[in-house]
């Protein structure tokens, strides 16, 4: 499928196959794995790993490193135990490259002070199979027998000219349906997350054409560019990476949706490119309570939803580390689930179904399969029948949606019919939670048929006293029953 009026594919798909979702590449299954600890490694040395790390799992995963102890050793550790997996320590950087940077063509070089040059880098290294270094590591990977192939240093004046000459030369090669945005210089509010290397194993080996540009009109160049290259693609995509420091989330996730794209918050999420190989055939089952198994009472029924999770990082955090706290399952909670997770992560996504409790239960996060902004989205139709599509495949029978486009209104936009949209695509949903922050009040809650489609009046977040919160909401509030 396609938005009516935009071209094919311009571009052949990588050397893989898509999952049912046309979308998503399918990894070859993980047999073993060669493990680094990164951490003792420059971010130059870093960028090139994962590069490595992107082309040699491309072919077939082998290549995991490591960022962090609590969730990639821990990873490793329940990947061990459920499914066997063999894996072997790498005694450091030089042997791992001795042992894999062969099966790499060659280097392009890059410069650490024109930064925008370590995105076209990878790009370009991604469709010809060549590591993008620095001079000194590329004299590294000379001595180990690969040349440089491209240098595209002293090439360009700004990121514009950069990423323009991207645009020209490289994105037919790419793949039509992700395209990546990964930020140089810091993610809104804080600049702690500038160079992450994460995620960009899974770019390389996808071959997805990456950029780093403000979705926001204020950047007028830089936002026409983001443009012209999403209008250049046939619709029906993902947009992998996250907003920068210039930009605000609900600028990007709209200006993605325009475009029929839908987004993934990729912050802090390495080695999806093994996580992708991990092959499971867990029936994806939860319980669901019947209606007629209900009765009402009168008084305060109160639902917790853990948001994000729709976000590839809370996958592998876990949840900020809430899911392994010590309270979870002593009261009902619900928890957001990225459906397309059975395709990017399945063996996390069985993680988290096996070792649920009676108490725990999936939605999926905004706005279904994928984030994206509804209302707005040319290619709703094909974006609804996938999210009934997965859902299924993960038991999910309900969800958070989320509806905002900065360009219109501040606030959440009115449903129109967007509610009976959703209702008719999903027609065994048990109903539906809209916005996160709270909603305008022009915003009502309704109901399609029999099926509830809920606005959020509060968004009670870690500065809050939850309970404080809620008892004061169901003190104010005389009705009753009462559901907060």
């Amino acid at each position: 499928m396609t938005i009516p009026g935009r071209p094919p594919p311009m571009g052949p798909m990588p050397h893989m196959k898509t999952t049912a979702s046309g979308i998503f590449p399918v990894f070859k299954p993980v047999k073993a794995l060669t493990v680094l600890d990164a951490r003792p490694y420059s971010w130059e040395e870093q960028f090139t790993l994962v590069c490595l790390q992107g082309l040699v799992n491309r072919k077939e995963p082998r290549i995991f490193l490591v960022f962090n102890d609590h969730d990639d050793r821990k990873w490793l550790e329940i990947y061990r135990k459920t499914y066997k997996l063999r894996t072997t320590e790498a005694k450091n950087v030089d042997a791992l490259l001795a042992q894999y940077a062969p099966e790499a063509k060659g280097s392009v070089l890059f410069h650490e002070e024109m930064i925008h040059t370590m995105n076209v880098a990878q790009t370009w290294g991604s469709v010809h199979d060549a590591l993008p270094a620095t001079p000194r590591i590329a004299e590294t990977l000379g001595r180990l027998g690969l040349p440089v192939l491209e240098d595209l240093r002293g090439r360009f004046r700004d990121r514009i000219d950069a990423y323009e000459w991207a645009v020209e030369n490289l994105l037919p090669q790419c793949n039509p349906h992700i395209v990546a945005n990964c930020c140089t210089d810091g993610w809104y509010p804080a600049k702690d997350h500038k160079y992450l290397p994460h995620v960009k194993d899974y770019l390389f080996a996808a071959k997805a054409f990456t950029v780093d540009l403000s979705s926001t009109k204020r950047d007028r160049r830089e936002f026409e560019l983001f443009d012209r290259i999403l209008a250049a693609r046939p619709g029906d995509g993902v947009l992998l990476g996250w907003h920068c420091s210039k930009c605000r989330e609900g600028q990007y996730v709209a200006q993605g949706a325009r475009h029929g794209f839908f987004v993934f918050c990729n912050l802090r999420s390495p080695n999806y490119s093994v996580h992708a190989g991990i092959k499971t055939d867990y029936p994806f089952r939860q319980g669901h309570v019947a209606k007629s198994a209900v009765k009402l009472e009168d008084k305060v029924y109160v639902t917790f939803i853990h948001s994000d999770g729709d976000a590839i990082w809370a996958k592998n955090n876990f949840y900020a580390r809430n899911w392994l706290d010590s309270q979870r399952g002593t009261f009902k909670c619900s928890w957001e689930v990225q459906p397309y997770a059975i395709d990017i992560a399945p063996g996390q996504l069985e993680y988290y179904y096996r070792t649920r409790s009676a108490n725990d239960y999936f939605v999926h996060g905004p706005s279904g399969a994928g984030y994206t902004a509804p209302a707005i989205n040319p290619m709703l139709d094909t974006y609804l029948a996938k999210t009934r599509q997965y859902c299924r495949k993960c038991d999910i029978k309900a969800g958070l949606i989320m509806n905002r486009d900065p360009w219109q209104a501040y606030e959440e936009l009115v449903n129109g019919d967007l509610p009976k949209k959703v209702a008719a695509a999903f027609p065994e949903a048990l109903g539906f939670v809209h916005g996160y922050f709270g909603v305008p009040p022009y915003l009502e809650s309704e109901f399609v048929g029999d099926m509830p489609y809920l606005q959020t009046a509060q968004y009670v977040g870690h500065m809050h006293d939850i309970h404080a919160e809620v008892v004061k909401f169901g003190e104010h509030v005389k009705d009753r029953p009462l559901f907060v």
